[in-house]
């Protein structure tokens, strides 16, 4: 790439400069295993600014350099002012507060979106099975076994369990792309999360199904036949 020429623009504003050297990736502000993107160096003459950042790194105390760096700066151009000296952790933090501020707020809603999905889901699926009480009477009168059918509607309600998560697993992937935006060095598609709000949501209806399931299978064929 030495010696070869790259244009900055298009068109009318097209202007050509020439590739004096290369320099290896800095890794700077990327994440472990982010792709580094392309960039390119222009001289300070070239591409004038009212201000421009400098990064030092200290053996101890960060801000002890603070003074030698004025000086350093001074002996260039006095008058140049240094502003907005800090540390680099501190600087990052303060600029993210908006993404921990939302990033909280978020994480909030979604623990209290699963909880009442939860509550929701065991009253929807509890309602549901003693519904049909008086099925699970009629067969246990019919010669069933308790544990068959109880091993019935638990089938049945995995069933129904299953289709739902798997819904609703692929649009939380949609809805985690469109949220990725908000994240800092996380993954949108974290494996262990949607393992575990599916596992909670799937152990919660299975019990809902389990509880009412049990307790009609436990009374009284005659009891359940009268059941309304």
């Amino acid at each position: 790439a030495v010696g070869q020429r790259v244009a900055r623009a298009t068109g009318t504003h097209q202007e050509w400069r020439t590739i004096v050297g290369v320099v290896p990736d800095l890794g700077v502000g990327e994440g472990q295993g982010d792709t580094v993107k392309e960039g390119v160096y222009f001289l300070f003459d070239q591409m004038p600014a009212t201000g421009f950042l400098i990064i030092a790194q200290a053996s101890g105390p960060p801000l002890n350099l603070t003074g030698p760096i004025r000086d350093a700066v001074r002996t260039v151009d006095p008058n140049l002012p240094i502003f907005d000296v800090g540390i680099v952790k501190e600087t990052l933090q303060a600029q993210a507060w908006v993404f921990r501020v939302f990033g909280s707020l978020f994480m909030s809603f979604g623990f209290a979106a699963l909880f009442l999905a939860t509550v929701g889901l065991y009253g929807v699926m509890s309602f549901s099975v003693s519904r049909r009480t008086q099925e699970i009477g009629i067969r246990v009168a019919m010669g069933a076994n308790r544990g068959d059918v109880i091993g019935l509607v638990m089938r049945q309600g995995a069933i129904q369990v299953g289709l739902g998560v798997s819904i609703g697993v692929a649009i939380g992937a949609m809805l985690a792309s469109v949220m990725s935006i908000l994240m800092f060095q996380v993954s949108p598609f974290d494996p262990l999360i949607f393992a575990t709000i599916g596992a909670v949501l799937g152990l919660t209806s299975l019990a809902a199904c389990f509880v009412p399931a049990r307790r009609a299978a436990s009374v009284d064929p005659m009891e359940a036949l009268r059941y309304r």
